[in-house]
């Protein structure tokens, strides 16, 4: 992925966020309209009765959510077909918990549960780099730092007006997927950007050796 494509993602991403939030601060009736309508309500309504279908829905949204931030965290583009795999069964393992908690009101688990996926899961995927700890504990600043926002957002017009549910929560998070795309973005930017100073200095370097080791025509 080339600077350019990457500027270009993130001038979008930065757009969509800014939109998104503007239309969470002021859109208050607009949301109570649209999750009123009758094919939200059935959809819901759906939701809420098949738990297998919450799972689907959470599996989904933590698979999407969390890559792109391990992704942040170990400065890689993606990660290969076989870390994918064993990632997959985790997302849905923990989203089975999530979905029970949530509907035997025991949501402080789901606390713990997002402790383990932010912290110990990307030191178990960093291995043994220097500063491992640094880049977790900065990265999951970044991540409180994203859901405050989200969560002010809706506080903000929102609070009194969305019942909740896994689908207004769902949609309503739209804003802090962006937001983790943005860092996604913003770190793989910055880790080319030191790769292609790295190489331009080793030019450099290489040139002026070659010159030093030049035979002299004076």
């Amino acid at each position: 992925m080339s600077k350019r494509v990457l500027k270009l993602a993130i001038i979008i991403s930065w757009v969509s966020l800014i939109i998104a939030l503007i239309i969470k601060l002021v859109g208050g009736s607009w949301y109570n309209a649209a999750f009123s309508s009758e094919f939200m309500l059935r959809l819901d309504a759906f939701l809420e009765r098949h738990y297998w279908a919450q799972v689907i829905v959470f599996s989904v949204a933590s698979y999407i959510g969390f890559n792109l931030y391990y992704l942040a965290i170990c400065q890689k583009r993606n990660f290969g077909k076989f870390l994918h795999i064993a990632l997959l069964p985790y997302f849905v393992l923990v989203s089975i918990i999530k979905v029970i908690m949530f509907n035997i009101g025991a949501t402080n688990w789901g606390l713990l549960i997002d402790a383990v996926s932010l912290v110990v899961i990307p030191i178990i995927l960093l291995g043994k780099p220097k500063k491992k700890h640094l880049r977790v504990i900065m990265a999951l600043v970044a991540y409180v730092v994203f859901v405050v926002i989200s969560l002010g957002a809706k506080s903000v017009s929102l609070g009194s007006v969305i019942v909740e549910s896994t689908l207004t929560e769902v949609v309503l998070s739209f804003d802090l997927y962006i937001m983790l795309l943005l860092f996604y973005l913003y770190v793989l930017y910055n880790t080319k950007e030191k790769v292609n100073n790295e190489q331009s200095i080793c030019t450099v370097v290489q040139r002026d050796k070659r010159c030093e080791g030049a035979p002299s025509h004076a």
